[in-house]
């Protein structure tokens, strides 16, 4: 967790687009405060913007954060006792974070029957050019498919063939991640019964005439690529073509 704090002063309000978030609430204790302690928290946090800084690969396709522990736990108090040179800190007697991803976040501390409120912005690092991990045996969020294939040539023996490899093609649980290096682009496909391999020079292609059992000869050539920002697969078929 990288850690930075931004004092500023009217702008302060715990609500983002209108929209009131869920409050990160510090619980501290009865225990009364040293004269220090408080002027750390009027002075320093209270009312104050703290930013945090995250990187991609600190978030899964999906968004949230990969592991939320530094979010939901006392380690978000001691970062934050850090930034405000909180003296002589002590353990929380309670956490309650519905912090999971990246945004802008309330946060209230109560200890001795005081509250002390600021706001927690978490924000992407300038210059990052990491990627959110992905976890072996996950699916896309979706499939983004577009096709620009003539299926006209296509036999009409052979078309239901062709609905049934599209329909499995539009499935996110066909593409599954591997984290293999290589041309596959660390995503293992399969398409059921339609067998997929790649095609030197021209992409990938699946085959479509199962009717046919092991003598097909029909190929579908398509192309892909995984969008991290949306979490979706993107899918182009590109030809419909018959080998010999």
């Amino acid at each position: 967790m990288r850690l930075k704090i931004t004092l500023r002063g009217a702008a302060w309000a715990p609500v983002l687009g209108g929209v009131d978030l869920p409050t990160t609430q510090i619980f501290l204790g009865d225990k009364e405060l040293t004269s220090k302690q408080k002027e750390a928290l009027q002075n320093k946090f209270d009312k104050k913007i703290i930013e945090f800084e995250y990187v991609l690969s600190d978030t899964a396709p999906d968004g949230r954060f990969v592991s939320t522990r530094e979010w939901k736990t006392a380690a978000l108090w001691d970062a934050i006792v850090d930034k405000i040179k909180f003296p002589q800190a002590r353990t929380p007697q309670k956490i309650a974070s519905g912090i999971d991803r990246p945004g802008t976040y309330p946060v209230e501390v109560e200890v001795n029957g005081y509250s002390y409120k600021a706001k927690l912005v978490i924000k992407q690092k300038s210059g990052d050019k990491s990627e959110p991990v992905m976890k072996k045996g996950a699916h896309p969020n979706k499939v983004v498919f577009k096709s620009k294939a003539n299926a006209n040539t296509l036999p009409q023996e052979h078309q239901a063939d062709l609905k049934d490899l599209l329909a499995i093609m539009q499935k996110p649980a066909s593409y599954t991640w591997s984290g293999e290096k290589g041309s596959s682009k660390g995503w293992s496909l399969d398409f059921d019964k339609h067998e997929v391999k790649e095609h030197a020079g021209r992409g990938w292609k699946a085959y479509i005439d199962i009717s046919k059992g092991t003598k097909t000869l029909w190929r579908l050539y398509f192309q892909y690529g995984y969008d991290y920002k949306s979490g979706a697969m993107m899918v182009q078929a590109n030809q419909v073509f018959k080998e010999h």
